[in-house]
């Protein structure tokens, strides 16, 4: 079995890169892929670690983007009360050692980073209690995500959800909205690197109109196996996959924040590795 979506703490994940890939070896997976959003750190410590524990490794990353639709985003807001949302790309087998590709994440990381300690400096002045006792302002990757653990770690939030719900959401006092990748450009990259694009969890995407629009882009495949996709969204992404001859992926989007997490690793994983993915060699 592949799980093709798990995330480390080289992004907003709780396990190293060799942490993960010691439990995908205790549970017995034939092989993962790390798909950190915005980065590729992790591969430095995995792909060594990965041969010597004999885990296939796929290579893999997670990018944020946004379409770029006036007139999308308009509607989006009067029908649901919220902004478009991000449409996260997963990318595999891309050149590694590409500059450009390392140019972009350099960028996309710095512009996370700033929107991420906007978010801080604007809960610090409203009298929150966060990040007394870390160096915060060098954290290599400060998302949302580490935003919201920090509020559950002292008090103020229940849960991510909870976190995100009171406060980093859209229409919530502390979000700041982040410069990301149009999509577009985002498949674009992906091709120019040698890379497989990838519609991750779909299921997140509550507008069919939306979702379709993604799908009639130059995508190279569909996650079709996540948590986060029903099971009658599932038979159709499937039945998507196929008629537009599209790679079908799946993954449990693992980052280790919450139990729940663990007993999902082999329920949302694929057999076997479509034609156009590889391992690392």
């Amino acid at each position: 079995m592949y799980n093709l979506h798990l995330h480390t703490n080289k992004s907003d994940g709780n396990l190293s890169p060799i942490e993960l890939i010691n439990l995908a070896k205790d549970i017995e997976l034939r092989g993962i892929s790390i798909t950190d959003h915005d980065t590729i750190d992790a591969y430095m410590e995995a792909i060594p670690y990965s041969k010597e524990k004999d885990i296939e490794l796929i290579l893999g990353l997670e990018l944020s983007t946004d379409i770029n639709n006036p007139k999308l985003e308009s509607e989006y807001i009067e029908k649901y009360g919220t902004n478009l949302p991000e449409i996260h790309l997963l990318i595999y087998n891309f050149d590694i050692y590409s500059k450009k590709l390392h140019m972009i994440l350099k960028d996309i990381m710095e512009k996370r980073n700033k929107r991420g300690l906007k978010i801080i400096k604007k809960l610090i002045n409203d009298g929150f209690n966060i990040f007394e006792d870390t160096d915060y302002q060098n954290e290599k990757f400060i998302g949302r995500v580490k935003i919201a653990n920090e509020l559950i770690n002292t008090g103020y939030a229940s849960s991510i959800k909870d976190a995100f719900a009171k406060y980093l959401n859209y229409n919530r006092k502390y979000y700041v909205k982040r410069e990301s990748l149009s999509l577009d450009k985002a498949i674009k990259l992906a091709h120019d690197i040698g890379g497989i694009a990838v519609f991750a969890h779909p299921g997140e995407i509550i507008s069919n109109k939306l979702r379709k629009l993604v799908l009639n882009t130059n995508i190279d495949g569909i996650e079709c196996f996540h948590p986060r996709n029903s099971a009658i969204l599932t038979k159709e992404l499937i039945k998507e996959a196929k008629n537009r001859n599209l790679i079908i992926t799946g993954g449990s989007d693992f980052h280790g924040t919450e139990k729940s997490e663990y007993k999902l690793l082999k329920k949302y994983t694929i057999p076997s590795l479509p034609n156009k993915l590889n391992r690392i060699e």
